[in-house]
């Protein structure tokens, strides 16, 4: 007998059984086990856990590394890394407060009515920083678990089970190692599902629907989409819910893990997250089960299909298959069948069923479009009629799966990519790879007669074999990019990979490396991005990149890979900083690492060198804190420098871990502490190890010092004993304790109140042994005596590091070497010339003369002979003999140590005039003419190596390439641009040596510097020196000419500044100028170019307060400008045009009428001047006049022709200064209205545009309306009639459920599952209150329409609620948005609140009053005939084109709608009078009330209009009086 139930029932017995199995676990002794332990586990913050989460994100049970070991028995694993989160560290002070009586809680007041003070303690929150470590990094005793066991055994149909549920899954599954207890894992939909490998058939089934749940229903995606965020805990509870479910179903029995699993994730035996999800779970997983079926069925057909059929199945169709013959081909091969379907003529393809049967085949016709029923087959070939195109389907198949093969190390991979259309394909080329860079570097060059404009034909034409892996639309398409080359057919030019910045190639990488494949896990793909960085090496992050993909199956080697690459990224100087950042700021040379200003200025304070780094590629020695802080771009530090710095800095900890260091701490300090000394591991010592003291009295063995080394020091707490110490130390080793657990021979120090004891751990308690405590004062003292000596050798180390010490004259250590011949070092040869050390520098000199004068091999450019300082540590090489030349070396400008050496310069002085220079070795940025050859001269070899014979027709056009950026794909790299070169030493600008035997000195002609708040300039002129005094803001305060030429600039200054010091009086001038203040240069250019700014500033503020007419100058000048700018012409006229045109009829009519002003200024306005018009808007000029006229007389007589311009009315409007303003003050207010409108029209367009965005609305009918998967489902019905139809269709005896009919909106250019979706009938009911909260739905007039139409189809079910507040919503919409596209400006002027104006109107349509509202529209229908009969005799305008017309038909179809519309209060009054009704006449309807609105908007603008067509209406009758119509039409 066939199983009756549905698949819901089953799907909820399911569900039932795992609850009633959970419950059961939770009664058990194994659960009461399981909470004992997890007690003990810290409850964390919201905060820590996200730490947590973020450092370790498979993390489950987290615990102190004493705590693992104390409450688990398990301990942590050598090398693991640490998870950081915050504690509470909680400080307490004391303070005073008012005393609080207890009973009134009043302060407390003594006699004198003061509040009595108390101290208080009060507890101040604070946080530290602790270290806990994961369940999965330690190791030991198991903990009690839930029953997770691992689940064995085999699945009927396994095979077609994980296809078929990988075909459901929204992501593909793969299958991967993994270590630990691990089973599987899903990241986002961009990542595909991986699974153990390995596992049994039962385990690797369960965890394939447990991670295909979560991507179904967690990913980021979904929860962004849904708005709805799971907590971990629910997110496992349900996924492995719906495997238990999905399993059992399908006869996998699951409960072994899935129990234990499920209770290990709930919070409570209650099971919160199982109940609260149980619709979720049991939902999903019948979606998944009925998937899976249908796929298992699909299989089994594919499979039957694959069996059957023999011959080839050929599609003979039209594009739209409309029409189509399908073929079973016969006795011919493949290969042939293609030949003769590409070989058709127009003859042959009028019946390609005969052509074959000529051709020799055995046709078949098995289907076309007329066939009732079509088996199902397997396409061989597809053959379009329309475009003749031939689908190789097989082919297609091979395609996809060469493509689908990852990509090797050797492989280049090129996309050639339309950037306009998004359109790209890219393909993988294996062999040729040296050749692939010169044939694609070719092709912007060649010329129409080379090629056919096809890059893939162009490839294969010249030799490259490649396999397309990607393409727009098709394989691939929407994996992760990556390429080596790009071809843009767009800008028609060939870029790489290595252009673009270190981050998106690193990215690239990744990409490449894991393209069908997983090769990192998430903090390997860090690891590589940030490698890339800090480094800005990909040669090293790519070899990185391999090293980790390949390593995975060595993981020691592993491990030891990623901890040489973090060690690479932690040497850097500044973790917040990496070389790419560094290099895309401009700078380059390869010896300096960067730096941000905070670390900078933490070095600086540690006397280490440290630069100013520019965007030019320079640097400036950082001389002092004013220095560091007012520059705001890059610092840097030399790599020799911070190398050093670290060796200091080891050296260093090294001298305070040093035992005599940490012994006098202990022995000298201020505060209480105890020493543990343990017996060295020697031979005099191996015979008392462990001896009690009666042993050492009877033996006659002294406890001696030493024989001991002191192992560890801590803190003396108050209260702690000797008795404490040993249970520590036994029990609870601190974690920096490396020596044994404490036991008899060791010897514990006191050192308490400024005494010290010490005492001999004896078999039972402590023995106090004076003589150690001797032998520490003594042992003590000797070391005070080395203390001076190491901090000698510190002070040293410090200078190597900094070479920052002051070299004074007792201690400047200055020594000499040289080299015989340096260019055996970079041969690396065996010969390789030794380093010779002179302390005499006559001696190191004759040595480097005698290695100069040798015959040697000729090595051009390459250095020779040496000579070398070594200054206070610093050791840098000074002369290099290149090509028979002195060479000097600028090494030592780097190093702070020889800038303040006094011997060291004497000696390079010396070694000057003695040894001579010939060349400078200097460093530069290549000039534009230098890249320009550089680029040149690279396309000349890349054209030669692509093996052109006649490069001269490319080279020619290379100017014109490179002018239009054509080249930037052969630019240099910021390395490049680094330009090493030796110009003669007496061209060198040399602020170093003394050069005045060869020549004079180069006199000072101009100077700039800061004193205290003051600036001072100086410069030469012909008689003296002219000098200017500045303020802090570069504002000129004195100046003048010292009048004496005859002294140096530099006394003229040393006088100018002696007077500002000392002045006979003090005044503003001085400032804050002291005696003792310092002049600090500053760039003389610099500050010329700010004082400039700041005069210029200074004209303009003088002009604002002193000479207002400038302002309004600017003003009007400013808006004309921008009216130039913005303008559109009429008919050719410009803006100043009009302006001679407006004028000129202006000056008649004033000449008409006699008038006495004068024409000041004018200007065009209005929507025109900011190109915002619309089809029929006017032209507005404002002018500004003199005289005694009235602004409203102006206006009639300005205006009362209709002056026209090229067709477009002017409207004039006069203003005067004495009533409106002046024409400044009136065009501020202008531009201020034309910006709104601009940004409203700016929203309206946007608006407008996701308007236009067609909504699909379509109804669906589901024979179980609250799992629509449940039974029948029928979607996409257009129709309302359609839809009833298949509703009343379903036959009541087999419902799964109640049946609904639903309303389905699907947005164009949007996907299925972002439709909105609901059903609007359930039964014979209507849930019409619901809308209320799907504004998707009632936000949209056709799906209120369509389900308005449903209802009224349907009239004998129960409808709840309503829409006629929709409908009356659309209608006053309609209405609002007429008004204000009939008179946008009188609009914007009289509704301030849009919403609430469609809110108020919506309001009176649904309580019937609409009088005001068809006077509105009526008025509006008379107005727009009369304007569209004007445009259509007047202009010759289409009816059907008058603006006019259009609006009046828009008016005329709300009018019908308004008359249409039944308010919902009308209905109801309807009901109760209905029985009183004769002929059609209510006798006892109620007497209607008058509604007092109390509104403006429409009712006003009606009144207004009425007025005006009044107006227009009696001025056709007679001629009306001058001034008496100009306030309406100006309103209007």
């Amino acid at each position: 007998m066939a199983d009756a139930r549905t698949e819901k029932q089953k799907v909820k017995e399911i569900t039932d059984r795992l609850e009633e199995g959970l419950k059961e676990l939770f009664e058990g002794e194994k659960y009461k086990s399981y909470l004992n332990t997890m007690s003990k586990f810290h409850n964390y913050s919201a905060n820590n856990i996200q730490l947590i989460e973020m450092q370790c994100p498979d993390a489950t049970y987290v615990a102190g590394y004493k705590a693992w070991q104390r409450n688990f028995e398990r301990h942590v694993n050598k090398g693991e890394r640490g998870i950081r989160i915050l504690a509470p560290a909680p400080y307490k002070i004391k303070e005073e407060q008012e005393k609080i009586d207890p009973v009134t809680n009043e302060p407390v007041l003594d006699r004198d009515g003061m509040p009595v003070m108390e101290e208080v303690e009060i507890k101040i929150p604070a946080f530290r920083v602790v270290t806990v470590f994961d369940y999965s990094q330690t190791d030991g005793k198991e903990l009690p678990g839930l029953g997770v066991n691992e689940l064995h055994g085999n699945v009927e149909r396994y095979q077609d089970f994980m296809e078929a549920l990988s075909r459901v899954s929204p992501v593909p599954i793969r299958y991967e190692g993994m270590e630990g207890d691990r089973k599987g894992y899903f990241i986002d939909l961009n990542h595909p599902i991986a699974i153990k490998g390995g596992m049994s058939e039962t385990q690797t089934a369960k965890t394939g629907v447990h991670e295909v749940a979560h991507a179904k229903l967690h990913a980021k995606e979904v929860e962004q989409e849904t708005g709805i965020a799971k907590d971990r805990e629910t997110k496992e509870v349900e996924a492995e819910s719906i495997a238990y479910t999905v399993c059992q179903h399908f006869g996998i029995d699951t409960s072994d893990y899935s129990f234990g699993y499920i209770a290990g994730w709930s919070s409570g035996k209650e099971m919160p997250e199982l109940k609260s999800s149980l619709d979720t779970i049991r939902r999903t997983s019948s979606e998944l089960i009925k998937g899976i079926e249908a796929q298992l069925l699909e299989i089994e057909k594919e499979r039957a299909a694959e069996q059957v059929q023999e011959d080839m199945i050929v599609l003979v169709a039209n594009t739209d298959r409309s029409e189509y013959d399908l073929l079973s081909v016969k006795g011919m091969e493949r290969t042939e069948i293609f030949r003769l379907l590409s070989a058709m003529n127009d003859d042959d393809r009028q019946s390609v069923e005969a052509y074959l049967e000529r051709a020799g085949a055995w046709v078949t016709l098995l289907a076309n479009e007329r066939s009732e029923e079509v088996g199902e087959y397997h396409l061989d070939y597809a053959y379009d009629t329309d475009t003749h195109e031939i689908t190789d389907f097989k082919a297609l198949q091979e395609e996809r799966e060469k493509a689908n093969i990852p990509i090797e190390y050797g492989d280049v991979i090129v996309r050639i990519s339309t950037p306009d259309s998004g359109e790209y394909e890219t393909i993988k080329i294996t062999e040729m790879q040296s050749e692939v860079a010169n044939v694609l570097y070719a092709i912007p060059f060649l010329q129409e007669n080379e090629w056919n404009g096809n890059v893939l034909d162009y490839l294969q034409e010249r030799g490259l074999e490649f396999v397309p892996i990607m393409r727009s639309g098709g394989i691939n398409d929407g994996y992760p990019q990556f390429y080596d080359f790009d071809v843009d057919m767009i800008a028609w030019e060939v870029h790489t990979a290595s252009e673009l910045p270190a981050m998106m190639q690193a990215e690239q990488l990744i990409n490449r490396m894991e393209f069908h494949r997983s090769a990192y896990d998430t903090d390997e793909r860090n690891l590589i991005m940030n490698h890339a960085y800090k480094l800005d090496d990909m040669y090293k992050t790519t070899s990185l990149a391999h090293s980790l993909a390949e390593q995975k199956d060595n993981l020691p080697l592993l491990l030891e890979t990623i901890k040489a690459a973090e060690e690479e990224i932690d040497a850097l100087p500044d973790g917040m900083l990496g070389l790419s950042q560094m290099h895309e700021y401009g700078y380059s040379w390869d010896e300096m690492l960067p730096l941000k200003k905070d670390r900078a200025s933490e070095l600086f304070g540690e006397e280490v060198s440290v630069y100013q780094l520019h965007a030019d590629g320079s640097e400036t020695l950082v001389e002092d804190k004013a220095a560091l802080q007012g520059h705001d771009g890059l610092f840097g530090v030399e790599k020799g420098d911070w190398s050093a710095y670290l060796e200091y800095q080891s050296m260093k900890q090294e001298l305070e871990d040093s035992e005599p260091n940490r012994e006098a701490q202990l022995l000298y300090g201020n505060e209480s502490k105890f020493g543990i000394y343990q017996l060295k591991d020697t031979e005099e010592t191996r015979d008392i190890r462990f001896m009690n003291m009666d042993y050492l009295e009877k033996e006659g063995i002294p406890v001696s010092r030493e024989n001991y080394m002191l192992v560890y020091t801590g803190e003396l707490k108050e209260g702690m004993s000797l008795e404490d110490i040993y249970t520590k130390f036994n029990i609870d080793h601190p974690a920096d304790f490396t020596g044994h657990s404490l036991s008899v021979s060791d010897v514990v120090v006191l050192h308490q109140d400024g005494e010290n004891t010490s005492h001999y751990v004896d078999s039972v308690g402590y023995r106090e042994i004076p003589e150690f405590t001797k032998e520490l004062s003594v042992s003590a003292e000797v070391s005070a005596e080395k203390a001076p000596v190491m901090e000698e050798t510190a002070e040293i180390s410090e200078g190597a590091a900094a070479e920052n010490t002051a070299a004074e004259p007792d201690n400047d250590k200055v020594s000499y070497y040289v080299i015989e011949d340096l260019s055996t070092w970079a041969e690396n040869s065996p010969d390789k010339s030794r380093l010779e050390r002179f302390d005499s520098l006559p001696e190191a000199v004759a040595k480097f003369a005698e290695y100069r004068g040798k015959d040697m091999e000729e090595k051009p450019d390459m250095a020779r002979a040496t000579f070398g300082f070594n200054v206070n540590g610093s050791e840098f090489d000074l002369i290099h003999v290149r090509n028979h030349e002195n060479c000097l070396s600028l090494d030592f400008t780097h190093s702070r140590a020889a800038g303040e050496s006094r011997r060291f310069m004497d000696d390079l002085q010396i070694l000057s005039d003695e040894v001579g220079f010939d060349k400078v070795r200097v460093h530069r940025e290549m000039s534009p003419e230098e890249i320009k050859d550089f680029v040149k001269q690279r396309f000349e070899y890349q054209l030669k190596s692509s093996g052109i014979d006649d490069i001269s027709l490319y080279m020619d056009r290379f100017d014109a390439l490179y002018g239009q950026g054509k080249m930037e794909h052969l630019m240099p790299t910021a390395n490049q641009k680094h330009i090493v070169e030796d110009v003669p030493f007496m061209e060198w600008e040399n602020p170093y040596i003394d050069t005045s035997s060869h020549t004079t000195d180069r006199a000072e002609t101009e100077l700039a510097f800061r004193l205290a708040d003051r600036y001072i300039s100086i410069q030469e002129a012909s008689e003296g020196y002219d000098y200017t005094i500045y303020d802090m803001d570069y504002r000129e305060l004195d100046g003048g000419v010292y009048d004496n030429p005859d002294i140096t600039i530099r006394q003229a200054l040393d006088e100018i500044v002696k007077d500002l010091k000392e002045p006979t009086h003090r005044s503003e001038l001085e400032g804050s100028i002291r005696t003792d203040d310092e002049l600090i240069p500053i760039d003389y250019d610099g500050l010329m170019e700010k004082a400039e700014q700041a005069a210029k500033e200074h004209l303009e503020e003088r002009i604002r307060t002193e000479v207002p007419e400038a302002v309004e100058s600017k003003v009007i000048a400013d808006f004309k400008a921008k009216t130039e700018e913005l303008f559109n012409g009429i008919n050719g006229q410009t803006q100043e045009d009009i302006e001679l045109n407006v004028y000129a009829y202006l000056q008649s009519k004033i000449d008409e009428y006699g008038m006495d002003i004068e024409l000041v200024d004018m200007a065009v306005s209005g929507s025109r001047c900011r190109g915002l018009e619309g089809a029929g808007s006017d032209l507005d000029v404002v002018v500004e006049y003199r005289g005694g006229e009235n602004e409203d007389a102006l206006f009639n007589a300005f205006n009362e022709d209709g002056f026209k311009i090229g067709g477009v009315k002017v409207d004039i409007n006069p203003i005067t200064e004495g009533k409106t303003g002046t024409l400044g003050e009136y065009l501020l207010g202008v531009e201020a209205y034309l910006e709104e409108k601009r940004a409203a029209m700016q929203e309206k367009g946007a608006e407008q545009i996701q308007e236009e965005k067609q909504t699909v609305v379509t109804l669906t009918v589901a024979e179980c309306g609250e799992f629509h998967n449940f039974g029948e489902y029928h979607e996409n019905i257009a129709g309302v009639e359609e839809a009833i139809a298949i509703f009343n269709r379903i036959p009541p005896e087999r419902m799964n459920g109640i049946p609904s009919i639903g309303i389905n909106i699907h947005t164009e250019g949007t996907q299925s599952y972002e439709d909105t979706q609901m059903d609007i009938i359930s039964g014979r009911i209507a849930d019409l209150e619901i809308l209320d909260y799907v504004p998707d739905i009632t936000d949209n007039p056709k799906a209120v329409e369509v389900i308005a139409e449903l209802i009224d189809k349907l009239p004998d079910i129960e409808v709840r609620g309503s829409l006629e507040k929709w409908q009356a919503a659309f209608l006053a919409a309609e209405i609002d948005q007429l008004s204000y596209d009939y008179d946008t400006y009188q609009y914007d002027h009289t509704v301030e609140d849009r919403e609430a104006q469609i809110a108020n109107i919506t309001e009176d349509i649904r309580s019937g009053n609409t009088g005001y509202l068809n006077d509105f529209l009526n008025a509006l229908i008379s107005d727009s005939i009369r304007e569209g009969m004007t445009d259509i005799f007047g202009k010759g305008t289409e009816l059907d084109d008058s603006e006019g017309v259009q609006t009046a038909r828009k008016a005329k179809e709300l009018l019908d709608r308004l008359a249409e519309y039944k308010p919902l209060a009308k209905v109801e009054e309807l009901e109760e009078c209905n029985y009183n009704m004769i002929d059609n006449v209510l006798n006892n309807e109620k007497p209607k009330e008058e509604k007092q609105t109390g509104r403006v908007s429409i009712k006003e603008k009606l009144a207004e209009k009425k007025a005006v067509i009044e107006q227009r209406d009696k001025a056709e009758r007679e001629v009306p009086e001058k001034g008496t119509e100009k306030k309406s039409e100006r309103e209007i």
